[in-house]
């Protein structure tokens, strides 16, 4: 990432250096050196006025992997019954994530559905016995994975296609970079029929990677 930027000779007045991130980097910040300036994140840029035949240095710009927030879900649930919507955190770099789920009912009368986040530690798509809730903020290491699970109760008296709206937010502050962002994933529960059978479809595989022509 090094570089060297010469100004014409006697040129004095203002100079504004801006990056632009590579493919999958997101700015966390920056720092203007020696030269006296500002950096502005949202500008992903250095300002400085520069004086002719000044050498400037640490003129840097701070750049780490984007987070990944995968699952949107949609599922039915029998009145009385529970359903697990499945999601996948994976940081781009170290930091501090904070979860927090909201919802809402539609008809607003179809009260009594409430939803629960879970840690999911074997990342099976379900909240099995012993799998904790999560009540605080989660410290992440770099390209580290955080499987979370929703489980979502629907009321005994929950009408045919009543709707349950959740909102799953993830936010993360990088470390060292003082800097948060936020990211949101939906979860919708609809109603379905008592006494209704219903069926649920999951697929796993067993390896990360395969070579071409090898089962999985």
């Amino acid at each position: 990432g090094a570089y060297v930027l010469w100004l014409p000779a006697g040129a004095a007045g203002s100079v504004r250096v801006v990056e632009s991130n590579p493919a999958g980097a997101l700015s966390v910040g920056g720092s203007a050196g020696n030269t006296g300036g500002s950096y502005d994140r949202l500008q992903d840029a250095v300002s400085f006025a520069n004086a002719a035949g000044t050498a400037y240095a640490g003129v840097n710009f701070a750049d780490v992997p984007e987070n990944s927030f995968a699952g949107d879900n949609q599922q039915t649930a029998q009145p009385g019954a529970v359903v697990f919507h499945p999601h996948a955190f994976v940081a781009g770099s170290a930091g501090r994530l904070t979860l927090s789920l909201s919802g809402s009912a539609s008809p607003a009368a179809s009260g009594g559905w409430s939803g629960v986040l879970y840690l999911d530690a074997n990342c099976n798509g379900t909240a099995d016995p012993g799998e904790a809730v999560i009540a605080g903020p989660v410290d992440l290491i770099a390209d580290q994975r955080l499987c979370l699970v929703v489980k979502t109760f629907a009321p005994a008296n929950a009408p045919v296609n009543a709707q349950y709206a959740q909102t799953l937010t993830a936010s993360f502050t990088w470390a060292n970079a003082g800097f948060s962002a936020s990211q949101s994933r939906s979860d919708l529960t609809v109603a379905g029929r008592a006494g209704e059978a219903g069926l649920k479809l999951s697929k796993s595989v067993n390896k990360a990677a395969a070579q071409p022509g090898e089962t999985v």
